[in-house]
């Protein structure tokens, strides 16, 4: 971005605030705290933190959160979150910068089985990669914050919502908000329409590829009570303990729970049959809780 492009930017998101963009700042990490330029092969991904209220609105993006699979794009290669090589097909390949990209392959909503499927079969010639749109929401070599970022992003690459049509490889776009009641109808729209949740992007931080506090997700989060059926044994750190417990629902679906298990409870387990409660953001295509997470049932 130019020097005049960034002036005239900054000043039109500062006509509408009431503080100076100096004291804006003295909220998110400064550029000293980030790494760059990375090295893109290491590079850590910036994680986000559970939604629990704003006092300052104004200052954020909204964007739809997307049920993918996260890919990070260091210019030649395709990795996971996990830094595995992800096996895409060579037109995707080509259709990328040649600069570092962090985004989700997506198959559309509710379709996260199918699309981590397909990423697990490594095969580039698979006639579902077709169907798959490598969403990208950040630009991790940047140094400037969110807002330089995503304007680069949109001078470089389409960008657009993920229900609307168009090409396979874009930028998600960013709804910038200034009260509550915007982010909730957003919010509410998107649940209502079979997404996930979204997510909150402070539009003066900095990409640190650290979890941070200045991008949020917001996601419904639903509690039920299962029954406890039987133990996975623990393999690694957790070897000698309980690794995840076997659980029935009141539907008698069965599934292991592992997130949310203390080392006390590894050693000591909630006995068969005690009844345990289970937090998850919502069902798999197969009616199982997504991400389920043990916590303590309230009183």
């Amino acid at each position: 971005m130019s020097t005049i492009a960034g002036a005239l930017f900054f000043n039109t998101l500062l006509v509408h605030g009431n503080t100076s963009l100096e004291l804006k700042l003295q909220a998110v990490p400064s550029t000293e705290e980030v790494k760059a330029p990375y090295n893109t092969e290491e590079l850590p991904i910036m994680h986000s933190v559970t939604y629990n209220g704003l006092t300052d609105y104004e200052n954020y993006f909204v964007s739809e959160k997307l049920d993918g699979v996260r890919a990070f794009w260091n210019g030649t290669t395709l990795r996971s979150r996990q830094g595995i090589l992800i096996q895409a097909p060579l037109w995707l390949l080509k259709s990328l910068p040649n600069t570092s990209l962090d985004g989700e392959l997506w198959l559309g909503r509710g379709k996260f089985h199918k699309v981590n499927a397909l990423v697990a079969r490594n095969n580039p010639t698979d006639p579902e990669w077709r169907d798959v749109q490598y969403v990208i929401f950040d630009s991790p070599n940047h140094t400037g914050t969110f807002s330089e970022r995503y304007f680069a992003l949109k001078n470089m690459l389409p960008f657009r919502d993920p229900t609307d049509p168009g090409a396979p490889v874009y930028v998600l776009r960013q709804h910038q908000i200034h009260a509550k009641e915007q982010a909730d109808n957003f919010y509410q729209d998107i649940i209502s329409n079979g997404g996930e949740g979204i997510m909150y992007h402070h539009q003066f931080n900095y990409y640190s590829g650290l979890r941070t506090p200045y991008l949020l997700k917001r996601k419904p989060v639903d509690e039920i009570r299962a029954r406890v059926i039987g133990y996975k044994p623990g393999q690694g750190k957790y070897s000698g303990q309980v690794g995840s417990l076997l659980v029935e629902d009141d539907e008698q679906q069965q599934f292991h729970v592992g997130s949310g298990l203390t080392d006390k409870l590894r050693n000591s387990p909630p006995s068969i049959g005690a009844y345990v409660c289970i937090r998850h953001s919502g069902l798999t295509h197969k009616n199982v809780p997504r991400f389920p997470r043990y916590v303590e049932c309230e009183q």
